[in-house]
Parts: structure tokens; sequence; C-alpha cells
């Protein structure tokens, strides 16, 4: 979504025609080559949710990307906040920010429903959920990201399809070989699988 997201803006500062996304994609530069967002131009406004045990490949990724999409990032509390919390937390923090753009697609938990732009629910923080990838599939991600040579987190090398902690995250039981080994995320034959290695658990009240 952030590459998507960078690509727009680099259509629009070099002040061309109005294309369809598919052109744009493909005539923009790749993010490993070129910065799509010259270092001049103003820092994207961006929140990260934190989990209570994120896995270092993890943070080290977003960091990456705050530099490489220019962005004004927003972590919220250490150790994990539910996500309604985080986002009254940054609505606290900023609370002109009217619009979120978020990854969502419609196979997420809670997506199925979701259009390209949703209101929060009333008893949330107030914000309009902007959904630019609701209609993409796990499989058309991974096309999209190996077509382009959009940078990952290198954990989705090793098996992982789905990231969240690290004491409810595995690698993905569908892609261990034979050898014990885990093929890498985008070779996952079915999108559904994809939150086989994710362990839902309950949440403890906080005392």
């Amino acid at each position: 979504m952030l590459h998507l997201l960078a690509v727009c803006l680099w259509q629009q500062k070099t002040a061309k025609a109005p294309v369809d996304a598919t052109t744009i994609a493909s005539e923009s530069p790749s993010l490993s080559t070129v910065d799509p967002i010259p270092s001049s131009s103003t820092p994207f406004k961006a929140v990260y949710v934190t989990c209570s045990s994120p896995f270092a490949e993890v943070e080290t990724f977003v960091d990456s990307c705050a530099i490489s999409y220019n962005l004004d990032l927003v972590r919220t509390t250490p150790g994990g906040l539910p996500m309604k919390e985080a986002l009254q937390q940054y609505k606290t923090i900023d609370p002109k920010i009217k619009n979120i753009l978020v990854g969502t697609r419609r196979d997420d938990p809670h997506g199925a429903s979701l259009q390209f732009r949703t209101p929060t629910d009333e008893d949330w923080p107030a914000f309009i959920r902007v959904h630019p990838i609701i209609n993409w599939t796990y499989e058309l991600i991974w096309e999209y990201l190996r077509e382009f040579d959009v940078p990952y987190c290198e954990l989705y090398n090793q098996g992982y399809t789905s990231l969240g902690s690290t004491f409810n995250t595995f690698p993905n039981p569908a892609l261990k070989s034979d050898n014990g080994h885990y093929k890498p995320a985008y070779e996952l034959k079915d999108g559904r699988e994809e939150r086989y290695g994710r362990i839902i658990l309950p949440r403890i009240p906080v005392q």
C-alpha cells in the first residue's frame, strides 16, 4: 500500500497525464533503485501500532520504510495496545487527522464488509478508513511485490505469511518442505491458508 502511495505521489510530481493504476505502476521507478518520494517532499504522516512482542526484523523493516517512504512516523505505546486504544492515542497526538489509509483486504478478519471508504464505528475514534487494496488477494499482493521489486520484511522469506507477536506467530506449516525447511511466503498455493502460522490467544485484561 505504501508503495502504491509513493507511486501516485511520484506520478503527481512528474505531472504526467492521468493514467490507470496498471500503467502508473509499470512506468514508475522501483523503490529499490529510485526513491519515489524526493527527500525535499513534506513527510507523510503515518502511525505504527506496535504489538506486545514484535519481531526485531519487523522493527528494522519499519525503520527502513520510514526513511524510504519519507514518513513522519508515530509509534503507539510500546508493549502493544488494542487497536481502538491505539487509534485514540494517535487521535490525541494529531487531532486534525481525518483519513487513514489501511492495508486491509476482504479476506482479512473483519474485512469482508468494508468499502473503499468506511467510517469508524461510533464508539471508536473518528476517522475515515481508506482501503486502497481492499479487493486484492494474497496472490495479487505477492505478484505486485515481486513484479516491481518492492522491498518486504525478510521474515517472509523464512516461511512466515502473517506477522504478529513473537509468541503467536510461526512459519506457516503449509510451506514446510520435506527436508524441514520452509519455502518463502510467495510460494503459498492457497491464499486462504495465509494465517495458518498464527495462534489466536485470549486477551488478558490489564489490571
